[in-house]
């Protein structure tokens, strides 16, 4: 069906073939939101419109539609990457865009659904593969036999891509060293996150616990923090635990926690939109990351900017934040020390004082991710039509 505003009209063209943008809800739609609204404005005069070709579970899940960008749902969930191609070439040729960019979400499904696309339209399209996992750090490839399949796979892809939008300096330092890829086809730019976050009141006496935030699923190392608490407790019975997520463990992560903490000291949230997190951020005395591999950190950046302290295992997001931190508000998990050694290192970060210079930083840094990774765009589609 041919829409209004977008008949023969220049596209900026995303294809999300496993619906990860539709099952991130509301704040992952809104944050393409910006990514529209930025390059709105820094496109300049041509008239280009941001579009993305999503999948979802949900038939309700039609669309979203505003003047500054379109997600549209033209499948269920899919990793037939051929399949998924020949049903967003329809929706190209029926609506006559003039595709002048691709953007992969990832190496895998997403990268060769847009591969397929440019051999369908024939002609020069430019393709910008985004990499959010870090797959170049080795913990990542032994998390699960699909990892591994999937590094192999992005063995294939990594060199058919054209340029590349990563979100930590990890990243590109991988690109460069293993597929020489040259450092003008890379821009750096982390995922927005949120900061509409309350700092807490320097006077506010932080509590004894300790917050696990995110997907309780094993490759966030939810079984490393159940050894990590059950250590604490050893020299500790007065923390609590304020859980707060959901996932595919959590019946067997709950049943597990709860025969080595008493039960009414662990607080089992869910899965809680942005705005409730502003309460629940004063129940948190530590938040702690035991994620095994971790490209950036969302969650332990949020925990900052509102003044909590973090304790997190060293993966590469972990230890890039520890270089930008003040001294003592985050510390690696060292897990061949002694239950005391981490039983005093719990307790000084209970005692640390988060100020607010980070949080000034981070602000203003993050809010030039979505110009920035909009310029990228407008850059790309110059180079390629010269």
């Amino acid at each position: 069906m041919k829409q209004k505003n977008f008949f023969s009209t220049d596209v900026v063209l995303v294809l999300d073939p496993r619906g990860v943008i539709y099952s991130g809800g509301h704040d992952t739609i809104m944050r393409h939101s910006s990514y529209g609204d930025k390059f709105s404005k820094v496109k300049e005069s041509t008239d280009t419109k941001y579009i993305i070709l999503s999948s979802s579970e949900h038939n309700s899940k039609s669309s979203y539609d505003s003047e500054i960008f379109r997600l549209i749902r033209i499948s269920k969930p899919t990793s037939n990457s051929y399949r998924f191609a020949r049903l967003a070439y329809r929706v190209i040729k029926n609506n006559g865009w003039n595709v002048k960019l691709l953007i992969a979400g990832d190496p895998w499904e997403s990268f060769w659904s847009t591969y397929i696309i440019k051999k369908l339209i024939k002609r020069n399209i430019p393709i910008q593969m985004q990499i959010h996992a870090d797959i170049g750090d080795s913990n990542w490839q032994k998390i699960s036999m699909i990892n591994r399949i999937r590094f192999v796979l992005a063995k294939f892809s990594i060199p058919n891509s054209d340029y590349f939008r990563v979100v930590s300096k990890a990243q590109t330092e991988f690109l460069k060293t293993n597929f020489s890829i040259q450092i003008r086809r890379i821009v750096t730019i982390p995922v927005p996150i949120n900061t509409n976050f309350t700092r807490i009141p320097v006077k506010h006496r932080r509590p004894k616990s300790i917050g696990f935030i995110g997907r309780i699923h094993k490759d966030r190392g939810i079984w490393d923090f159940l050894k990590l608490v059950t250590v604490l407790n050893e020299f500790n019975k007065e923390f609590k635990i304020v859980l707060i997520g959901d996932g595919p463990d959590k019946d067997q992560f709950l049943s597990k926690i709860k025969k080595s903490i008493s039960k009414n000291r662990i607080e089992f949230l869910g899965n809680l939109p942005q705005e409730k997190m502003r309460k629940v951020w004063m129940k948190i005395g530590v938040v702690v990351s035991m994620a095994p591999v971790e490209s950036y950190g969302r969650v332990m950046r949020e925990a900052l900017l509102v003044g909590v302290p973090v304790w997190a295992t060293p993966s590469n997001g972990a230890l890039e934040l520890l270089r930008i931190t003040e001294p003592g508000t985050m510390r690696i998990i060292d897990r061949s020390k002694s239950a005391i050694e981490l039983s005093k290192e719990f307790n000084s970060l209970l005692k640390s004082e988060v100020g607010p210079n980070f949080r000034n930083k981070f602000i203003k840094e993050n809010s030039s991710y979505a110009e920035n990774l909009a310029k990228s765009w407008v850059s790309i589609i110059k180079n390629t039509s010269k």
